[in-house]
């Protein structure tokens, strides 16, 4: 250490009589820094070793009235009896010393930072410069950092790992590697930027930026040829660690892993606040890393593509492992990878805007643990429980558009495997691919919960478009989609709601209870063993028979029979109410609504049902005791039924055909009111009343 010496003496800042000698011996002095007021660190010799404590004890005046000390480069001031004078320090050629093989002049030249050009190193590649760009690394150590200019032309052979902070290395030439890596800084604000770096041996690090607010900018590093590999190596081509670092606008391609950021060990020590943004990484065996424990990252306008070299499990163009939170991923491409385009294991992280298309797997994948229940009796999952089931949950998916993903597999445009919960899958475009969005359990003992799926458009894979296995809660919001399931091999999916939506075909039978909303079945609705099903709005049209024995209400509903068909039940139906339907059924050759006697319904409300079926069929034949039947109006002839009662205690009333004042209401039940018709009313039981009907013979 090169230190300066400092001499104040008192008199400067007291002109008056100090007994005769001006001398103010034993008087307490404070040196201070200017930039925060706070104590600089002095000494009592030039190289440093004996610090001068400001105790006021030590660091008085001596008996000349001289307050003598050491320091470091600076702007400080002197302090004596609330009185200041400030000075300032800096290098001298006489102190300095030539470390480094550096001139007296380059340390008087360089004394803010260290600037130069790297100079005398052999540009072929072929002969190692290691030493050379290590010494000046550790010249710019000198001066705690500055920037390394590598130049703009050739290709330096170089292995080098430094411990270093604030340091820039930038330039056009191409840096290659030796046999274990090529550049490694360890420290924090350190740049690399503009230059190239050839991987020669697939090393496990070519460039690693190790510490916080390190940046790479506008790199490209590389091996000569694509890997031919038929296993997941995965060395890293461009690596990430600490708080708050960024990629920024580089390539890597032709390696094991393109691109890798590193995260915590535990959920004590994430990552915070890095960005990766504006890269390609292509050609590599996986594209990226993102490792456990990283939060609040960006991830945006990559384009991870190509990354195929072999299509075994760990392909992807990006892997975000276990237990990443907040990842914020928006207007990446993840196009042509060998398994996955994007694998996400992730909580509270919002994925939106990306197109995934032409991955050999699924485009955008979900996973959390196989096999795990959520475990949270305390009501709250802890960090601990976080990292031992590795859980997602609340995680925003919208606005993707995926195409032709997993063609010949079991896979998906959208993937989200157990175990989830309340997970928003938004305004996405999935088409073409084997299956659309699948929300499934992979193996049986997972959960997924809570998922609620708005406007997305589901049509043209090749499988299903729509496959849900929620234990809990689905609700789905608009949209469109071709072929909709939904199946739970092991339990009960509870609830699935579903609003607004297109759906061609529908299959809810392992769900406890559906709720449709506004919504349009246009090709066929499997509810065969499904719990309760309320249907308000929209539309259902079918090519088999429909069958309601879960249904418990349909309000406000078109309903069309594209075919010979019935509304039927092939178990016991529990119907409470069909207010304002309209049932097209120009095909039928049966009863229109045919639900069989053994599973008839009972205390059942119909209302204001227009049902428009082929002349000479009855458009309602009725089982069951106890119903309401009001403002039934049908296609039905003379001498046809348009409502036929065979229960008891039933009444029909304001009930009409379009086509026949001669078609009939008919009661074969006991104690039957039929009342104000537009029909023949016609009873063949005991204790019915017929009033006010068109006729009554």
């Amino acid at each position: 250490m090169a230190l300066e010496q400092i001499t104040f003496n008192i008199g400067a800042f007291n002109d008056s009589d100090a007994g005769g000698n001006n001398y103010f011996t034993d008087t307490v002095f404070e040196v201070k820094n200017q930039s925060d007021n706070t104590f600089a660190t002095i000494y009592s010799d030039s190289s440093g070793t004996t610090q001068i404590p400001q105790n006021g004890i030590d660091n008085v005046s001596n008996s000349r009235g001289e307050c003598n000390f050491y320091i470091d480069d600076g702007d400080f001031y002197l302090e004596v009896n609330s009185q200041q004078k400030n000075f300032k320090t800096s290098k001298k050629a006489s102190s300095i010393s030539t470390a480094g093989g550096l001139t007296v002049q380059d340390h008087i030249d360089n004394s803010s930072g260290y600037n130069i050009d790297l100079l005398e190193v052999d540009r072929t590649g072929v002969v190692d410069e290691s030493a050379k760009f290590s010494q000046a690394i550790d010249n710019a150590m000198l001066y705690g950092g500055g920037v390394l200019n590598i130049g703009h032309s050739g290709s330096i052979k170089v292995e080098v790992e430094k411990t270093i902070s604030n340091l820039t290395i930038q330039g056009k030439a191409k840096l290659i590697g030796g046999d274990s890596h090529c550049l490694i800084l360890h420290g924090d604000n350190n740049t690399l930027s503009d230059f190239d770096v050839q991987d020669t041996g697939r090393n496990t690090n070519t460039v690693w930026l190790d510490g916080d607010n390190n940046t790479a900018l506008n790199l490209k590093v590389f091996n000569d040829t694509k890997s031919t590999s038929a296993t997941a190596l995965f060395g890293d081509l461009l690596r990430l660690s600490g708080n708050d670092s960024q990629i920024l606008f580089c390539e890597t391609y032709n390696g094991y892993t393109g691109i890798k950021r590193d995260g915590g060990n535990s959920p004590t020590s994430r990552v915070y606040g890095g960005k990766i943004w504006g890269c390609y990484s292509h050609d590599n065996i996986r594209g990226g890393t993102i490792k456990p424990e990283v939060a609040s990252e960006l991830i945006q306008s990559n384009r991870f593509n190509d990354n195929n070299v072999n299509d075994i499990q760990g392909s992807d163009g990006l892997l975000c492992e276990r237990n990443v939170k907040d990842l914020n991923l928006q207007f990446n491409e993840f196009h042509n990878n060998g398994e996955h385009g994007l694998y996400l294991q992730d909580s509270f992280c919002n994925v939106s805007d990306n197109h995934a298309n032409d991955n050999h797997a699924s485009g955008l994948k979900f996973g959390g643990k196989k096999n795990g229940n959520f475990n949270d009796s305390n009501g709250a999952l802890t960090d601990a429980e976080y990292n031992a089931q590795y859980i997602s949950e609340d995680c925003i998916i919208s606005h993707n558009h995926t195409y032709r993903n997993g063609l010949g597999k079991t896979d998906s445009g959208i993937y989200i495997q157990e175990t989830h919960r309340g997970y928003s899958v938004s305004f996405n475009i999935v088409k073409d691919n084997e299956y659309g969005i699948r929300a499934v359990n992979q193996q049986l003992g997972g959960e997924i919960e809570n998922i609620t799926l708005t406007r997305n458009t589901v049509t043209g894979n090749i499988q299903k478009d729509l496959t849900l296995a929620v234990t809990d809660f689905a609700n789905m919001i608009g949209g469109t989609y071709g072929v909709a399931e939904t199946f739970m091999p092991d339990r009960v999916f509870n609830l699935i709601e579903i609003i607004g939506s297109k759906i061609g075909t529908l299959n809810t039978a392992s769900v406890q209870n559906v709720i449709l909303k506004d919504s349009h079945i246009n090709d066929d609705w499997n509810t065969s063993s499904a719990g309760s099903i309320k249907v308000k709005g929209g539309s259902i049209t079918s090519t088999s028979d429909i069958n309601i024995a879960n249904f418990t209400s349909i309000e406000s509903c078109d309903i069309s029979l594209d075919g010979d068909y019935q509304i039927t039940a092939t178990a016991q139906c529990n119907i409470e109410s069909m207010v304002d339907v309209n049932i097209y059924a120009p095909d039928s050759t049966g009863n229109v609504y045919n639900i069989p006697d053994t599973y008839a319904p009972n205390n059942t409300t119909f209302s204001n049902i227009m049902i428009f079926e082929s002349s000479g069929v009855r458009a309602m034949d009725i089982y069951g005791d106890g119903h309401t039947v009001s403002g039934v109006k049908a296609n039905t002839v003379s001498g046809q039924d348009v409502v036929r009662i065979r229960g008891n205690d039933c009444s029909v009333n304001q009930c009409s055909s379009r086509l026949s004042t001669s078609a009939r209401v008919t009661a074969s039940g006991d104690n039957n009111i039929i009342m104000g018709n537009q029909l023949t009313a016609i009873d063949s039981g005991t204790g019915n009343i017929r009033m006010a009907n068109r006729s009554e013979p």
